[in-house]
């Protein structure tokens, strides 16, 4: 009898959901123009707000598949919303919030009430393409002498929108600081080293940019970051950025030092209740 009722419990101990986290959310993300899937998948950040902190929480992230379907599984109830970043191999989409609420507008995103149980498909995600990119990026040299010397950046502007378009682009020599918006991009804050330049876009034929920048003798050596973006402001920049890179030094003492480069978007891990980025990770690759 004992052992019975002993077995009885325990079945009944496995039947009551783990710590109530039985829902879930899925969606699928394609492109807007062709109604496509995208490849490499973009990613899918997840943040969950907590009553007791008042703070939005990173929960998980997860990368789209070849058809675009993503989901997040085991799940409390509560309000979640979401983040959904192009990967950073196929970074010709725009970044939005759930549901197409541009990263510097994140206060105005859609809330996702789960509930108990609940198996939440959301309404299909669809991607901007990016109205402008840059191709081609290069710096010469990469390898400046302790002497000094004068590095050239050049890239190519392409102009997808089909009208003549102006922006500004930047470059910036030396990352000092960042701004909260920017920091949506991984783009630094306006320095006094950074350039900037006003281009006409042609919508037919790639437009080329070009930076040049002389390094002083009196500079550090090793390897030095420079960033290049485009877009109305720092704080809205239409061009994902690209990132390269130099060595001052000689050629033995680089070659045994690596270059520290962003690789990866960065993600909140946590943000206020008005929108406000408290804390910042990494987007998590191969998920």
């Amino acid at each position: 009898m004992k052992r019975s009722l002993l077995a009885l419990a325990i079945a009944a101990f496995l039947a009551i959901p783990s710590m109530g986290l039985c829902s879930s959310i899925s969606g699928k993300v394609v492109d807007e123009k062709t109604g496509a899937a995208i490849n490499p998948g973009p990613h899918v950040s997840l943040m969950k707000f907590e009553e007791s902190s008042g703070y939005w929480t990173w929960v998980n992230a997860v990368q789209a598949n070849k058809a675009g379907k993503f989901a997040f599984k085991s799940l409390a109830v509560g309000k979640y919303k979401l983040n959904i970043y192009p990967d950073w191999d196929n970074n010709f989409y725009l970044e939005e919030y759930y549901d197409d609420v541009p990263p510097w507008e994140s206060e105005t995103f859609t809330e996702i009430e789960l509930a108990q149980d609940q198996d939440l498909a959301l309404s299909l995600i669809e991607l901007k393409p990016r109205p402008f990119y840059f191709r081609n990026v290069q710096i010469t040299p990469e390898l400046v002498p302790s002497s000094g010397g004068k590095i050239v950046v050049t890239a190519k502007v392409v102009n997808t929108t089909g009208k003549a378009a102006t922006l500004n682009h930047w470059a910036t020599f030396q990352i000092s600081r960042w701004n909260d918006k920017g920091d949506f991009y991984g783009v630094s804050a306006s320095s006094p080293f950074s350039v900037n330049k006003e281009k006409k876009l042609s919508p037919t034929v790639p437009t080329t940019i070009k930076f040049e920048q002389v390094i002083s003798a009196d500079s550090p050596d090793g390897f030095h970051d420079i960033s290049i973006i485009g877009g109305k402001s720092y704080q809205e920049p239409m061009i994902p950025t690209a990132w390269l890179s130099y060595c001052k030094g000689d050629q033995a003492s680089c070659e045994r030092e690596e270059p520290q480069m962003p690789r990866r978007p960065k993600i909140p891990l946590k943000m206020s209740s008005e929108g406000k980025v408290l804390e910042w990770g990494e987007l998590p690759l191969g998920k």
